[in-house]
């Protein structure tokens, strides 16, 4: 059973998220090995330099206090393409309180680096960039070589493997994004494996905390998430939440929502 004190972004290592994983095929004791070693260290690093989750937290915030209120997730693996989504849940609902979170924006190397890398390189100098590689991908393909006269040009290629390939766009951006003066986190993973990946989220989910407690906000309520689900409640009819229905009714009446036709 989940315990009524723990929210659902924290709740990936729980029965909950653990029921769903095994479902899946994925190795929960591998998994839950990967957090109990990375909590372990977490907890056995009393100096901040030394410790991962307090130093990318005390970055974060910062560099949020510097003026960067974006944070950008950018990993270049597909199969972290989810963890970044549950990141986004975490940071923002964790930390965006009382005025003050950073926005987490989620993209995907290297699909996203050619439709965002433009505006990371030369926008406003509002985010903080983390991008995630790893270094031994469970499969990999080599370019073949080949005669073709018209492939004669892409020769470079040639022996290549796809995961390398992917790591040098993963160096160039990074490089880029820091040459014109922004900032830039790499987390490179050796494989990514249930027990590399339950670390991961726990490292996450020790950072956001800290996080918290350095901007002064609980990280563990989700009162503005819970507004909107008292608002449907009473817009469904459930008893007791006729009030939030009234409620729900006038602010939508200051809207002024007006119907659209394309």
């Amino acid at each position: 059973m989940l315990p009524a004190d723990v929210g659902g972004r924290f709740s990936v290592l729980s029965s909950v998220g653990l029921l769903s994983a095994g479902a899946l095929g994925i190795d929960v004791r591998k998994l839950l090995a990967g957090a109990a070693e990375m909590d372990k260290k977490l907890s056995g690093l009393a100096s901040i330099l030394e410790n991962p989750a307090w130093l990318l937290s005390a970055l974060s915030v910062a560099h949020y206090r510097q003026g960067r209120n974006m944070t950008v997730m950018m990993p270049y693996e597909d199969a972290l393409e989810k963890f970044c989504e549950w990141f986004s849940q975490l940071w923002g609902e964790s930390l965006g309180k009382d005025g003050e979170g950073s926005t987490p924006v989620r993209a995907l190397g290297a699909i996203d680096q050619h439709s965002q890398i433009q505006l990371y390189t030369e926008g406003p100098d509002d985010k903080l960039f983390t991008i995630i590689t790893v270094s031994e991908p469970d499969e990999d393909v080599t370019i073949p070589e080949t005669e073709e006269r018209a492939l004669v040009p892409l020769s470079y290629l040639f022996g290549q493997s796809m995961n390398s390939l992917r790591r040098y766009e993963a160096l160039s951006t990074a490089a880029a994004i820091v040459k014109s003066g922004k900032p830039v986190l790499t987390i490179e993973i050796p494989r990514m494996d249930e027990r590399r990946l339950g670390a991961l989220i726990q490292l996450y989910e020790h950072m956001t905390a800290l996080s918290g407690f350095l901007l002064n906000v609980n990280p563990f309520d989700q009162p503005g998430v819970e507004q909107g689900k008292n608002y449907t409640y009473g817009l469904m009819g459930r008893a007791s939440y006729s009030s939030q229905a009234l409620e729900v009714t006038q602010l939508a009446d200051r809207l002024s929502m007006r119907e659209v036709s394309v």
